[in-house]
């Protein structure tokens, strides 16, 4: 049964804004409207996993409909295209919190085309063509869960209510729906519909709000960078910038080359500390790691020339660079080597290494500290780490594609200061939550708007009778990156981005040396805070030098890279920041650490919610010593109690007879489902890792 809870009706589309977007050449009415399904579970074992929708809530403006199958859910689309005259060129936006989950069930019971995926069964945007109704994932444009979402939210207070639907219990389509429980359906959808009113509200209209999380930054630094000018000799307008762009295009192989040569952050474990409990250990971060390396750093400002090296002496390799001011993405040999005994840690990454199989390597976590022989692609940031932590006996650099170098560009400079002032200025200012939630996401994805990759299949895909990869062009694809009048960013830009900040991570932890116990990215543990004060004021120091050089450069107010908080305290950016110190600390490796203060516990364990580890560490006593004695490689947290969810996705129809909870009795038939369902955890120590430790003990003796 069809039921409109409030207003008994849609809302009267004369009453409707509506906006025409040049991308879909369509015209959109400017509601907010979120749609949000409940399911059940029925697992017989692990070849029959089945699911299906017990009901359907909807909420278009501020009218709230629920329904309970897909023939009531398809009228309900009627409805729609009735009442707003909905059709390819008119359109209205549904916001679903979690696309991808819906779409598995909706995908075999509707018609649907310009269906965008990042990869399998990822999507994020499809057009159901019979009704003109277009579906967005409001997941991926907040980056929050439905609960996170709606405790950011500023000028309204609808928050995920907990506890109201069991979701043990079977359910059917004809399962009565308690008052209760149709309270926690309502919620659901409001919380999407009041996050899309103030998106609504900031960017204008529905139109303009972006696809994605990272699609705010790149709108507000285009828009920057894109600023017109007036031609003194023309006296007509032109935008300077995109001369920049037309010279800084990328040749298919030196694609292939900054692809190859590009890295994340360095996480990893000091082995000569992992597993041991630890008293007195300090934490320092960077104040914006990647922003402040964009403005300190200088990056490929040239079309990349191609040279064949044939260098058997990194000498002569870091004088030709250092005569001609360039950087380098490059392929480098090496025979024999191993971390020098007094770098506290291994910086090459073992996914990295193009080295035939066979060939005798020693992995500690993932990188590596011995190998007989290996090949790699690089920048040449990276290869100045890696010959000042390994000795080796012999190096060649094969070839590699050299860059002039120059400070990143105003445009982008600016931008990246004003989202730090206003992250600063904004932070625990009453009234300005959402603003400044927006300049801090918007900060922290600077970066990743410079690495979003030219050429990936797993970017399109389609689906033909099952998910299908996209093949696509190399070649075609950087021609389009060349030649698109849109761009303003170029790609080895972002690759060096994290160069320097691994760079500046691990000069850290050879300075700290071995005091030094773990590190994530822009943060590092380490016993001995007093000994390594000299090292961080230095540090800063110097840092705070060479982002002023930039904006002297580019005649800006050096007070912008310090700009004050609410209680007027000046917030520099790059330094490191002391973040204190934990009473008791222990590592079982990469991101697995747990920490201790003033009988407070803290849990760091990658695919484990925090709340669940600590309850299952505090479970039989909070006496430290015995909590961080669970804490090893026998760890685990059962499925009931360990909120991890796995996915099980049943594309085969199914008809099956099912007794729900209060012993009715149906039929249930599915086209494709997709059943979440718990699984336990358990940290499973890595084999390998642990000979690399029992080594690592022998030389300590």
């Amino acid at each position: 049964m069809i039921i409109y809870h409030e207003n008994k009706k849609l809302p009267d589309k004369n009453g409707i804004k509506v906006a025409y977007d040049k991308r879909s050449k369509a015209y959109y009415y400017d509601i907010s409207c979120a749609l949000d399904t409940e399911t059940t579970n029925h697992i017989i074992d692990d070849e029959h996993k089945y699911a299906w929708i017990y009901i359907f809530q909807l909420m278009i403006g501020n009218t709230f409909i629920t329904c309970r199958t897909f023939d009531e859910l398809a009228d309900v689309f009627t409805d729609l295209k009735n009442t707003y005259d909905l059709n390819e060129k008119h359109r209205i936006i549904i916001y679903v919190h979690n696309l991808p989950f819906e779409f598995q069930f909706m995908r075999t019971e509707f018609r649907f085309s310009e269906c965008l995926a990042r990869k399998n069964r990822t999507v994020f945007k499809v057009f159901f063509d019979d009704y003109g109704i277009e579906f967005r994932d409001s997941l991926i444009l907040s980056g929050m869960s439905l609960a996170k979402t709606a405790e950011n939210m500023v000028h309204h207070s609808t928050r995920k209510l907990v506890g109201d639907l069991d979701y043990s219990l079977i359910r059917l389509p004809c399962t009565p729906i308690t008052p209760i429980e149709l309270g926690y359906c309502y919620n659901d959808v409001k919380i999407i519909c009041d996050y899309i009113d103030e998106q609504r509200e900031f960017y204008g209209d529905i139109t303009k709000i972006p696809l994605t999380n990272t699609g705010r930054v790149r709108r507000e630094v285009k828009k920057n960078c894109f600023r017109k000018v007036i031609d003194p000799k023309t006296h007509k307008k032109h935008i300077p910038y995109k001369n920049l762009m037309n010279r800084l295009t990328l040749g298919v192989r030196e694609y292939g080359y900054a692809k190859q040569a590009f890295l994340g952050g360095y996480t990893h474990a000091n082995a000569r500390y992992s597993k041991k409990l630890l008293s007195d250990v300090h934490s320092i971060d960077f104040t914006s790691s990647y922003p402040t390396v964009m403005i300190s750093e200088k990056y490929p400002m040239s079309k990349g020339a191609y040279i064949k090296l044939d260098m058997d002496s990194y000498a002569e390799f870091d004088a030709y660079l250092n005569q001609c001011e360039r950087v380098a993405v490059v392929m480098v040999e090496l025979w024999d080597i191993e971390t020098k005994p007094d770098i506290p840690d291994d910086y090459i990454p073992c996914s990295r290494l193009m080295t035939p199989k066979g060939e005798q390597i020693m992995n500690n976590n993932g990188r590596v500290h011995k190998a007989d022989y290996a090949k790699l692609i690089v920048t040449s940031v990276d290869l100045a780490q890696i010959v000042s932590c390994y000795n080796y006996a012999k190096i060649h650099i094969i070839d590699g594609y050299f860059y002039y170098v120059d400070y990143l560009p105003k445009e982008i400079t600016e931008s990246v200061l004003e989202f730090y002032e206003k992250k600063t200025t904004l932070k625990g200012v009453k009234g300005k939550e959402a603003e400044y939630l927006l300049h801090k996401g918007m900060l922290n994805s600077c970066y990743g708007m410079c690495v979003t990759d030219i050429v990936s299949d797993g970017e399109q895909c389609t689906y033909n009778k099952g998910w299908e990869l996209i093949e696509q062009d190399i070649e075609e694809c950087v021609n389009q990156y060349n030649n698109n009048p849109n761009r303003f960013l170029f790609y080895v830009w972002g690759i060096f981005v994290t160069a320097y900040a691994r760079n500046n991570l691990f000069n850290g932890i050879k300075s700290i040396g071995r005091d030094y116990v773990y590190c994530d990215t822009d943060s590092i543990k380490f016993l001995n805070m007093e000994e390594h004060k000299a090292y961080i004021e230095d540090y800063n120091r110097n840092i705070i030098k060479k982002c002023t050089e930039c904006l002297e450069h580019w005649g800006l107010d050096p007070a912008m890279l310090a700009p004050k908080n609410q209680k007027g305290v000046e917030k520099q950016i790059g330094i490191w920041d002391y973040e204190g110190k934990y009473d008791h600390f222990k590592t079982n490796g990469c991101k697995r650490y747990l920490t201790e203060i003033g009988g407070e516990f803290d849990l760091t364990c990658a695919g484990l919610p925090e709340n669940k580890g600590i309850a299952e560490l505090t479970r039989n006593g909070t006496k430290v010593e015995d909590v961080f004695n669970r804490f090893n490689d026998d760890f685990r947290v059962d499925a009931e109690n360990s909120g991890k969810l796995a996915h099980f996705y049943n594309d085969d129809p199914f008809e099956i007879e099912v007794v729900d909870y209060l012993g009715n009795s149906g039929k249930i038939s599915c086209n494709s489902c997709c059943v979440l369902f718990p699984v336990a955890f358990s940290v499973n120590g890595n084999e390998e890792y642990k000979l690399f430790l029992k080594y690592i003990a022998k030389l300590q003796g």
